[in-house]
């Protein structure tokens, strides 16, 4: 596993090729939203994590994310 309890976004980014090396069918991404504040919108912040599990995706792996973001709802906009 490549878990690391309390990491960012960026760390996390950051061990795609550590995750790419390992060839998996699956990854399980369980997030926590601490980091968000850190980024100029709640959208930036979900568009870095999207980009993030679509690059995975392009790589023919199926990506499943877990995640509590207060007041955002799935259609990209503020409740």
């Amino acid at each position: 596993s490549l878990a690391v309890a309390g990491s960012t976004l960026d760390q996390m980014i950051a061990r795609k090729q550590a995750v790419l090396n390992l060839k998996p069918k699956v990854v399980t991404i369980l997030i926590g939203a601490h980091d968000i504040a850190s980024y100029p919108s709640g959208q930036a912040y979900m568009t870095k994590l999207f980009t993030f599990t679509d690059s995975l995706r392009a790589a023919g792996i199926k990506v499943a994310v877990g995640t509590i973001i207060a007041g955002w709802s799935w259609n990209m906009g503020p409740n």
